[in-house]
């Protein structure tokens, strides 16, 4: 994916919007416990504009 995420520019309004948030969690395959593997999946997608 091209361009810079440092340079996206969102569109204003006037009036009220609407905004979609998605929370996900991480599961540990073997307990089925959440787990914190936020940092290597963020790692891992460094660089990625949609991210």
């Amino acid at each position: 994916m091209a361009g810079d995420p440092a340079q996206t520019r969102f569109n204003g309004s006037a009036g009220p919007t609407i905004g979609v948030e998605a929370e996900l969690f991480l599961v540990d395959l073997e307990s089925l416990d959440l787990t914190d593997g936020a940092q290597a999946i963020l790692a891992a997608c460094a660089g990625d504009p949609r991210i």
